[in-house]
């Protein structure tokens, strides 16, 4: 099997996850460079992927700083494409990472009562934790100052500004 990484962005630790992952599972990988590659000299973005598409991959990796460039790449290959993370709203892999540790060390998310603080309005991890948490069965919280704190979230959280009253009752 190849698996074919398309990282438009840079990225340390999403690649090289990716790229382990792969070759453990006995995969050969491509990780593409978008510098060097013809998006550099006027290419557009959709006959870079329609190219890519031609060379018959088994399974693609994206990473882009647009939303919902992963959602259209997979309309355009012919094999199953994965969201490495797009724009400042998804990072699905990281939260699949993070609900595995939680449903390891707790033995079952839903009831759990969890926590994410921080600069939430401009993390995919949080957006993207949100969602899966939610739908998991956890009650998700966000603790943030008001200029971190999203105005809207993709599922229900209770929102908080004081850090001892959200950490109040969490698992």
């Amino acid at each position: 099997k190849i698996v074919l990484n398309l990282f438009f962005e840079n990225s340390t630790r999403t690649l090289t996850s990716f790229e382990m992952a792969a070759k453990r599972l006995g995969a050969k990988v491509i990780s593409w460079d978008a510098q060097t590659s013809s998006l550099s000299k006027g290419e557009s973005f959709m006959d870079t992927i329609d190219t890519l598409n031609a060379y018959r991959p088994d399974a693609v990796v994206i990473r882009h700083s647009e939303f919902g460039a992963p959602g259209y790449v997979a309309g355009r290959m012919d094999c199953p494409v994965i969201n490495g993370g797009d724009s400042w709203r998804e990072h699905p892999t990281q939260a699949l990472l993070d609900a595995l540790t939680m449903q390891q060390h707790f033995g079952a998310i839903e009831g759990l009562t969890v926590a994410i603080i921080g600069d939430i309005a401009h993390s995919r991890v949080a957006s993207s934790n949100i969602q899966l948490l939610h739908k998991m069965g956890a009650n998700v919280r966000i603790i943030a100052p008001p200029e971190l704190m999203p105005e809207k979230t993709a599922a229900p959280v209770e929102k908080f500004q004081d850090l001892e009253e959200g950490l109040a009752g969490i698992d």
